[in-house]
């Protein structure tokens, strides 16, 4: 019907498959497509073993006193009990899934944001809608269900750009559980898909090599490894001889004409009496050569060999263990195989490494003014009632707590302080900042920092949803509607449409903007009209109805329509 509408698609993570996919269901004819890098530098990956969870979670949010960040769990009921054990540890926490009321929802969702709520436990059913800057953490109790899923939820770390962690706490019986949830009735072409993407999300799990290394080149983007930033980067290494156990592993699969997967191989290496090990397996001389070594080795050092190309695994349904040119050279070459195991694992980072790696200098920032600057900071924001990262992030914090500025002049070099945001914080921070460093006989340090980079003047006109998020975005930081009218030199009602725009897409509550016992006699005129007069309304309702207040309450009921 609208042949001539240009059609943009967007989309948080999609790999190749999926990107061609959303091509194909929309019909798009040679479409442009933009794909921005997939690297969240500031974001450290960290795998542990499923093993004491609570007791992990308990001890890092422990270690992290300030953070605030977000656990997933698979379940409801994980949820639930998660954030109820986190409470009787004194941890500030609440949970959130698709089984709590919408009010309820959106209460702990608004507490979360407003730092009310330190760590919230979540199901995937938390985050899409979440802008919160300054979540230094999140973690995954469970195994997720695929890659994408993975990277949109650690993606909600860190968004004010300083360093924070994703830590996802791994076992096989997650990789069980979801099989089963992964394989849909009647649709074998999706079932496998399904399998096939949580088989990805294992071998991120299991595999030894660099984290980032792996999500950049499942998105289709290239990386060296080496990030310095992921577990398997920061572990101490020691390198091995493993040519004796890989020559004995190879033949065993050599001998069993690659027939079999790594299971049957582990247990006929080790020597196993299973009916599955036919006396005819038990006459090969390779038979029972592996017993002085565990499952758990057997099971690691394949994982090497194929990680090294020194072995394959087939793609069936019943993955077969198939050899490659490098197996042969090992086995009928003699040629040599070294692998790395891990000496000493790496564990998260204190937040004191978090801290001293922001700045830019090698000066580090004053913790207890950064703490007296998150108090005024959270005082603001609750006479306001707006998020704290809506004042300012983090981040600004960091740099006012680096680097002392003591006039208004100098704040105007701290990322965050523009003319608008000068004027309105610029005396209540300033004074904290010159009364402690009065205290404790320091100055400003402003001429350490590198000036802030100034911006390009804009060449093309605004967009509509730049103006609209420009007045909201002042809305939300206590201006009145007159205020931002006269600030931004536009007219009353031009403002007031902004805001109305807000309050269908839901970001802007009808309290916010009038008295919400005028709604219910709005809507009963408007449901009973075929086409919504708002001039029909205010004819019947009267002076004491405004168009605003009426447009209000038809764009509240789009929202919850």
């Amino acid at each position: 019907q609208f042949p001539n509408v240009p059609i943009i698609a967007l989309t948080a993570s999609a790999d190749e498959i999926t990107r061609k996919d959303i091509i194909k269901q929309l019909n798009l004819k040679e479409p442009l497509v933009l794909v921005s890098s997939f690297d969240r530098a500031n974001i450290k990956y960290f795998v542990q073993t499923k093993k004491s969870v609570l007791q992990n979670i308990i001890q890092y949010i422990n270690e992290h006193p300030d953070d605030s960040g977000i656990i997933y769990c698979l379940s409801r009921k994980g949820t639930e009990e998660m954030a109820n054990n986190l409470k009787e540890n004194g941890i500030n926490s609440a949970y959130y899934h698709a089984g709590l009321s919408s009010m309820e929802r959106a209460k702990v969702q608004d507490d979360f944001i407003k730092d009310k709520i330190r760590v919230m436990v979540a199901t995937i059913a938390f985050g899409m809608g979440i802008d919160k800057s300054n979540v230094r953490f999140v973690m995954h109790a469970d195994l997720p269900k695929n890659i994408e899923s993975y990277y949109q939820e650690t993606g909600r770390a860190g968004r004010d750009g300083l360093p924070s962690e994703a830590i996802l706490f791994y076992s096989n019986a997650d990789v069980i559980k979801l099989k089963r949830f992964a394989l849909i009735e009647g649709n074998e072409e999706q079932s496998d898909l399904m399998l096939k993407k949580l088989q990805q999300m294992t071998d991120f799990a299991e595999m030894q090599k660099c984290r980032r290394q792996y999500l950049m080149e499942y998105f289709g983007e290239k990386h060296d490894g080496d990030c310095n930033s992921c577990d398997y980067c920061l572990s101490n290494f020691e390198t091995w001889d493993a040519t004796l156990d890989a020559q004995k592993l190879l033949s065993a699969v050599f001998r069993l004409k690659e027939r079999y997967g790594k299971n049957l191989i582990i247990d006929f290496l080790r020597g196993s009496k299973s009916v599955k090990i036919t006396d005819d397996m038990r006459s090969l001389p390779t038979y029972g050569i592996g017993i002085n070594n565990d499952k758990n080795y057997w099971q690691n050092l394949i994982k090497q060999l194929i990680i090294n190309d020194f072995l394959a695994e087939s793609e069936d349904e019943f993955p077969v263990l198939k050899l490659t040119e490098e197996s042969k050279l090992i086995l009928f070459k003699n040629k040599k195989v070294e692998l790395q195991k891990v000496k000493e694992l790496a564990k998260a980072v204190t937040v004191n490494e978090i801290e001293t790696q922001y700045v830019e200098t090698e000066l580090s920032h004053n913790s207890e003014l950064f703490d007296k600057l998150r108090i005024i900071r959270r005082e603001q924001a609750e006479k306001e009632n707006v998020p704290p990262y809506v004042i300012f992030s983090d981040a600004t914090l960091m740099e006012l707590a680096t680097y002392l500025p003591q006039t208004k002049e100098e704040l105007n070099e701290i990322s965050g302080f523009g003319t608008f945001k000068i004027e309105k914080y610029g005396e209540l921070f300033l004074s904290v900042i010159v009364e402690f460093c009065e205290q404790n006989n320091l100055s400003s340090l402003i001429f350490n920092k590198k000036p802030k980079k100034k911006r390009e003047p804009k060449t093309v006109n605004k967009s509509p949803a730049g103006t609209f998020t420009t007045s909201y975005q002042m809305f939300k930081a206590g201006n009145s509607i007159e205020e931002i009218a006269n600030i931004r030199n536009l007219a009353i009602n031009t403002i007031q449409n902004h805001l109305v725009n807000f309050v269908t897409v839901g970001t802007i509550k009808p309290s916010e903007l009038m008295d919400t016992n005028k709604i219910e006699p709005i809507l009963e005129i408007a449901k009973s009209q075929s086409i919504i007069s708002l001039k029909a309304i205010k004819e019947e309702l009267g002076e004491d109805y405004s168009y605003f207040e009426i447009h209000i309450a038809i764009a509240y009921y789009k929202c919850q329509q």
